[in-house]
């Protein structure tokens, strides 16, 4: 009898069903992964709402962990890898002949195919991880997992502190003795936190509003020096204050508000950076102060998923024990609560503030 594997299937705008499908033969350059976990994002509830779906099927799941169920040869070589071992894989599926594939910028692959967002309807049908098996496709790039780290350290460290690397260091530019500003106090700016502290930035500093108090205090656990409630005082004169004068050689928004991307403007320094994040949905456009941009030289660079390197870079950290990733996760879901889940960060549940979410098939 054929190996079946049970998937959470979008089939349409907000409607998630529990199917199967078979789980498909594998060739020399592919593999076949057991999943142990997908992590949840903002994208997922996007996808979920309808906002981001190119043609329906789709099986979700673009943050990846499992263990490799089967390996062809071809892939095994050439990424030294064998049955049983522990992995994470990245969203983008490189094309490998591109010209963003060729300098190692997949995540821009101009054929543009992600995991956890390709059509269920196109053979091997298992591209994504809300499901008990995953099909990796051939030039995939794909990360080794030590066994020590608990499945919650992985995810959050594949996926979320891949991305605070790249944001706030490598795009960033946070460095030794700089002042930062990380606006935005979810899974996403709490690792950006994790990333200004490893680059010796100081002092780091969180925006956030009143609701995020819990998260204030984690944050505080991780390193940031100041926390900021926008709703209680004024981040500009605030930001002078702790920077004495000078404002934040690096300003992170990853709030995903209008409002918020327009105030790094004010907070950055003479020749700093602003590393925008934020996807705003709606009608909602930041409006930005071009004069200041310009009178200042700011560089406003805009950031999205991060590299294999910031993944190996992540994982290293992971592996440090340094940081509590596991608190990272608040909420977590089995395959058949797949709805509930990306409803819950979407925010849909009253009841439920989650942090970052997490099934486990």
């Amino acid at each position: 009898m054929a190996l079946k594997s049970k998937v959470a299937l979008l089939v349409e705008s907000r409607r998630i069903e529990i199917d199967e499908f078979d789980v498909p033969e594998i060739g020399a350059d592919a593999a076949l992964l057991k999943v142990e976990q997908a992590g949840l994002c903002g994208t997922d509830y996007k996808l979920y709402a309808g906002g981001l779906a190119k043609k329906y099927p789709i099986i979700p799941g673009h943050e990846i962990l499992g263990f490799i169920e089967r390996i062809g040869p071809d892939m095994a070589r050439k990424h030294g890898l064998a049955v049983g071992d522990r992995v994470v894989v990245e969203a983008s599926i490189p094309c490998g002949h591109c010209r963003f594939c060729d300098k190692g910028e997949f995540r821009l692959c101009v054929l543009g195919r992600f995991y956890g967002f390709t059509d269920a309807s196109v053979a091997p049908h298992l591209w994504g991880a809300f499901a008990e098996y995953m099909y990796i496709a051939p030039g995939s790039a794909i990360t080794r997992v030590a066994a020590g780290i608990s499945a919650d350290a992985a995810t959050v460290a594949a996926s979320t502190l891949g991305n605070g690397i790249r944001w706030m260091r490598t795009m960033g530019g946070a460095d030794i003795s700089k002042p930062v500003v990380i606006q935005g106090a979810g899974a996403q700016g709490l690792c950006a936190v994790i990333a200004a502290r490893e680059s010796g930035a100081y002092p780091i500093i969180m925006t956030g509003i009143t609701a995020d108090a819990s998260r204030f205090e984690l944050a505080r656990e991780l390193g940031v020096h100041h926390c900021i409630d926008v709703l209680k005082e004024d981040p500009i004169a605030a930001v002078r204050e702790l920077t004495n004068g000078a404002m934040a050689s690096s300003v992170l928004d990853v709030t995903g508000s209008p409002e918020a991307i327009a105030l790094s403007i004010k907070l950055v320094c003479p020749q700093g950076t602003v590393a925008c994040a934020s996807s705003v949905s709606g009608n909602r456009p930041a409006v930005i102060d071009t004069n200041e941009l310009v009178r200042k030289e700011i560089r406003f660079q805009g950031v999205w998923t991060h590299s294999l390197e910031n993944t190996q870079q992540a994982m290293r950290i992971a592996e440090s024990g340094r940081y509590p990733l596991e608190k990272f996760i608040s909420h977590e879901f089995s395959l058949d609560e797949a709805d509930k889940a990306v409803r819950c960060i979407g925010r849909e549940i009253a009841e439920i503030d989650p942090i970052k979410v997490a099934i486990k098939p």
